[in-house]
């Protein structure tokens, strides 16, 4: 259920988007929700554009070859997650490299600070 609701808003964040897009570009404002969805169903590669997007951000756990579905699906502990979580992270560093070397260079700084502590202190947040 969870993974519909996290779907939903993204979708919901990425036509929200296209709008803000739309009025950029056209200076015209969809006035009402009713207007711009009628705009997206005249116009079917926005909606290809905005599954595309929303695939990217959360992953696509439904498309896995035969091999992958009938072997190593069933062997390989969440292999779904790692093979999800490893695509978005090359995919970050396609987009925007510079977030990437930030989240690294925070988790060298983490890294760094629990160095001395015990294990299961590890890797816990400041808060200040």
């Amino acid at each position: 259920k969870f993974e519909n609701f996290e779907r939903k808003w993204a979708t919901a964040i990425q036509y929200r988007n296209i709008r803000k897009d739309m009025l950029k570009k056209t200076g015209q404002s969809m006035a009402t929700t009713q207007e711009f969805i009628k705009h997206v169903k005249e116009h079917p590669e926005l909606q290809s554009t905005v599954l595309e997007a929303v695939q990217n951000i959360l992953g696509n756990y439904n498309d896995f070859t035969p091999a992958e579905r009938n072997a190593i699906k069933r062997v390989v502990p969440f292999y779904s997650w790692w093979r999800t979580i490893t695509n978005s992270t090359l995919q970050l560093a396609k987009d925007n490299p510079a977030r990437l070397a930030t989240i690294l260079w925070y988790m060298n700084n983490i890294q760094e600070r629990d160095k001395d502590l015990k294990e299961f202190q590890r890797g816990l947040l400041e808060l200040d």
